[in-house]
Parts: structure tokens; C-alpha cells; sequence
């Protein structure tokens, strides 16, 4: 289950049945611009997709420790019962083949790289089995080599992937993280001979784990298998060690007048897949839609005789745990939705902002904490009937929402302990929207980099110089000022002001 620009202090983001706001300045760092995420539409209520883009150490011959890009898809659920089984479907994903690889195939006359995974490991914690191997039959994908250029391996090379069946354990929740993987990639000449021998790649779960998806264990048991089959992901542009996704969450709702109603809410963003302790992260790239059913539209137009109606969010609970604070109430001041068209016997979907995006935060990991968790608590606010020409008509109607039951988790990952990079120089301030400018970062605690992102891109090659220096050639991108942050093992840069790299 990824923004205009960051300089200011954030409205947020929004889910329930009017709303899930939560607002902060940004200090002492921002959020990233990682550009603008589609509102989320077409999932049932209980159901979430997303992207996850990480990255992989792996050891290859001759060329010893390398890093991969892997980006990877998919729709699972929110929360399963106790001993229900489960799958995550739609997935699909990519893998950057690392630049230096892509140099020594230019040097022995390579036109395409055969990628075979034969084990690619999903972890499952408070389930059974604890781990599949989605490659037990083996994955084969060719891919053209383009000199000069990045190569990006699908998997598979067409349709989906099924990853399961797991079982959910009695209670708690289920984390999936990505486990190890190998892989044979062999160098295939114009005439698709083979060129040397294929190279086996080893690749280490990531550390700290990546959790893909978190459900939570509840309700009650003897519930039918859960697998969304028919849904589709679409390939998402994400910086290394982020994930975004959307999630439908089913709500119940109190409505002056009305009484108990159900609502969907649905939700979009971006999170961290990297927490280290004492530095700030947001939920970030928000939108949202509030699905109102044709029954609350004629009941309100039978009783008010209204056209249209216009509200606000001015309640939102927001609960972190292992990070600070550990509550947060987003829409002190009111957050206006704009008004929208009523008719009897129709549903009503409102989207959340009225224009551009919403971001939650700052949260910052506790020093200690193992894990660090958000998730959605109470939300309200008002709706106000109106006549044609924005009249009001009446009284403002109470909406009230209680938190999802049991919990809908939006965050689970780990708190990690250790110096992160940092970016204080970039030379050349400038390049081309097309990409290919050499540029030298000068900082510190760059040793072990894993990544290095331009925005919401990340940069295909790069060199660690020395603890102090990377040189990396940027990746293309839009115009427009970005920031540029290193990923480490322990997780990004913070973003300040002088790491801002601008597109011509």
C-alpha cells in the first residue's frame, strides 16, 4: 500500500468520512518532493495496493558487492481474521541492472541481459507458511541493452505475479518483508548467443527489513480465502527506500439527522521505508475520496431539499506509536471542502484537497523504540446544505467517525540506530531535464551508499569517491528545483537547503 513544494508549513492528509488532516512545520527537515500520487480509485473498501522501490546489496563474480534497484507492486488487504488465508496479487515490479554491469557488457559486445530468478523470498511474520519463494519456478525475462542508458529488468515479463496462499496466525499483525533472493543474469550477444558465463547473483534481504504491507489480525473467524484478483497497479516513479500506495477503508459514521452510516474512505500517499531515530518523516503526496452512499445523498436532499453541499474537517486523531508525537489532531483549524452536486438516489464522492496534495508531520522516531507504527484514529467534521447558488440552507450537519476497527495500519517499520548521510555541497548546481550531468555531492557518512536520489527519481549510476564525496550522473527528470539526498544503510539524508539541484 507519492507535491508542489515543501517549503511551508504542510496542510495534511485526509481519510474518513470527512477527513483525516494533519499539519506541522517543517523543522528541523522536510519532506521530499517526490511528485504528485493519482487519487486512489477502483479498490474495494478493506483493500490497499502499492509500490515499494528498494534497494538490494548483492554479490556478483568478479564485480563482488553491487547494488540493484528493485521496485516492486502489488494488492493485498488491510486486515485478515484469525486463520484466514491470504494472497497479495497484481504483483509486478522492475529491476535496475547496476551501471557497472552494463560497462562491462559494452566491452564484450553484449546486446541484451537474460535475467533468471530462481528464489525471491516473501517473508510473513504471525503466519504460515513464514516464507514463499515466488521464483520455485524459475522467472526467465530478456531484456535489449542500450549503451549508455539504464537498464531496467521486468518481472515478469508480462502479467502478474500471486504470492501466496499464507494462513494469518490468532492475533497481532502480519508483516511481510522482502527475504533474499538469486538470480542467473547471462550476457547475450546480437544473435543471442551466449557471451562468458551467466553470472549468479546473490542478494541479502534487506537491512533493516522492509515491511511491504502490515495487516492487522482481527474480527472474527471462519472468513473465506482473501485474494483481489482483477486489480491493477500501474508502474509508480518513487526515490529509492520509499513506498506509496492507496488504501479503502470501510468507516462508520454518525450524520446529524441520519444516524449511523457507512462510509469508504479512501487514502493516497508516500512513507519512508527508512526511520532513522531522531530524524523527522511524513506521510507525504496526499489525496483522498470520500465515498458518500446513495442512500445519505437522498435522505439529505428529502429532509433539506438541498442542491449541493459544501463542509469542513475540523477533527482528526492521527496515533503513532515508537515515534513522537504519539497523537495528533490535524485540522485545529477547519480544512474547507469544496462544494459539490447533490442528487437523490446517487452516491456522492468528494476528493480531498480541493487542489494539490496533503502531508502528515512530522513524526520522529524514539530513540530506542524497536518499530515505529501509525494509524488511523477518529475523524469529523461538517456538512453544510445549500441551494443552487450556494445558499445555505439549514443548519451544518455533524459527521462523526469512529477509528477503524480493528486498526488500519499506515506505517509499520523499523526504528534504525546509526549516522545517517548527510549533503552539504553540489557541484553543478544545474543540468539538463534530459539527464547525464556529472555531479559531485561533498558531505559525510557517504561509505556504504545505497542510493542516490534526484527528487522522485533515482540516479542509475553513481561512485562513492570517499566518506565525503560521490560523484553521481543525474537521472532525467521534469524541470524544476529538486532536492537531492544520499540513502544509506540506516536511511537518507536529511533534506536542507543547500542539496537542491535545479532541471533545465
Amino acid at each position: 500500500m507519492s507535491v508542489s513544494s515543501w517549503r511551508r508549513c504542510g496542510a495534511a492528509v485526509l481519510v474518513a468520512a470527512v477527513g483525516l488532516i494533519a499539519a506541522a512545520c517543517q523543522t528541523p527537515s522536510v519532506p521530499l518532493p517526490l511528485g504528485v500520487v493519482p487519487a486512489a480509485t477502483g479498490l474495494p473498501a478493506g483493500a490497499q495496493d502499492g509500490t515499494l522501490t528498494v534497494p538490494l546489496t548483492c554479490s556478483l563474480p568478479i564485480l563482488g558487492n553491487t547494488t540493484f534497484i528493485l521496485n516492486m507492486s502489488g494488492v493485498g488487504g488491510t486486515l485478515v481474521g484469525p486463520g484466514q488465508s491470504f494472497y497479495l496479487t497484481a504483483g509486478h515490479g522492475s529491476l535496475t541492472v547496476p551501471a557497472s554491469l552494463i560497462a562491462l557488457s559494452g566491452i564484450v559486445g553484449t546486446a541484451s541481459v537474460q535475467t533468471t530468478l530462481t528464489d525471491v523470498e516473501f517473508n510473513a511474520s504471525n503466519a504460515t507458511p513464514s516464507s514463499i519463494n515466488i521464483a520455485k519456478t524459475p522467472i526467465s525475462v530478456s531484456t535489449p541493452i542500450v549503451a549508455g542508458q539504464p537498464t531496467k529488468v521486468r518481472i515478469p515479463s508480462a502479467g502478474d505475479l500471486t504470492i501466496g496462499p499464507f494462513t494469518a496466525g490468532p492475533s497481532g499483525v502480519v508483516q511481510m518483508t522482502m527475504g533474499a533472493s538469486t538470480a542467473t543474469i547471462t550476457l547475450l550477444n546480437a544473435s543471442g548467443g551466449t557471451i562468458l558465463v551467466p553470472l549468479t547473483v546473490t542478494c541479502a534481504a534487506p537491512t533493516p527489513p522492509v515491511v511491504l504491507v502490515g495487516l492487522t489480525i482481527g474480527g472474527p473467524s471462519g472468513q473465506p480465502v482473501q485474494r483481489y484478483d482483477g486489480l491493477t497497479v500501474g508502474d509508480a516513479t518513487l526515490p529509492a527506500g520509499f513506498v506509496e500506495g492507496s488504501l479503502a477503508l470501510p468507516l462508520t459514521c454518525s450524520v446529524t439527522g441520519i444516524g449511523s452510516v457507512p462510509i469508504v474512505g479512501e487514502l493516497t500517499g508516500s512513507l519512508p521505508a527508512y526511520l532513522p531515530e531522531g530524524n523527522n518523516y511524513y506521510f507525504q503526496d496526499g489525496s483522498g475520496i470520500l465515498e458518500f452512499p446513495a442512500s445519505v445523498v437522498t435522505s439529505i436532499v428529502a429532509t433539506t431539499g438541498a442542491s449541493r453541499i459544501s463542509g469542513s474537517i475540523t477533527t482528526l486523531n492521527f496515533t503513532a506509536t515508537g515515534s513522537t508525537p504519539a497523537s495528533l489532531n490535524g485540522a485545529a483549524t477547519p480544512i474547507p471542502v469544496a462544494p459539490v452536486p447533490l442528487t437523490a438516489g446517487q452516491g456522492l464522492n468528494i476528493g480531498i484537497p480541493q487542489s494539490g496534495v496533503l502531508t502528515i508531520g512530522p513524526f520522529t522516531p524514539i530513540a530506542g523504540a524497536p518499530l515505529s507504527t501509525l494509524v488511523l484514529g477518529t475523524s469529523g467534521g461538517t456538512l453544510q446544505p445549500e441551494d443552487a447558488s450556494g445558499n445555505a440552507i439549514g443548519s451544518p450537519l455533524a459527521v462523526s467517525c469512529g477509528a477503524p476497527d480493528p486498526a488500519t495500519i499506515l506505517l509499520q517499520e523499523p526504528n534504525t540506530t546509526g549516522t545517517v548521510p548527510t549533503v552539504g555541497v553540489i557541484a553543478p548546481l544545474t543540468g539538463p531535464a534530459a539527464g547525464g550531468t556529472s555531479v559531485t555531492l561533498t558531505g559525510t557518512g557517504f561509505t556504504g551508499a545505497l542510493a542516490v536520489n534526484f527528487g522522485n527519481t533515482y540516479a542509475a549510476s553513481f561512485t562513492v569517491n570517499s566518506d565525503t564525496s560521490i560523484t553521481v550522473t543525474t537521472p532525467p527528470h521534469p524541470a524544476g528545483e529538486v532536492d537531492v539526498t544520499v540513502l544509506g544503510p540506516q536511511g537518507p539524508s536529511p533534506t536542507v537547503t543547500q542539496d537542491y539541484f535545479t532541471y533545465q
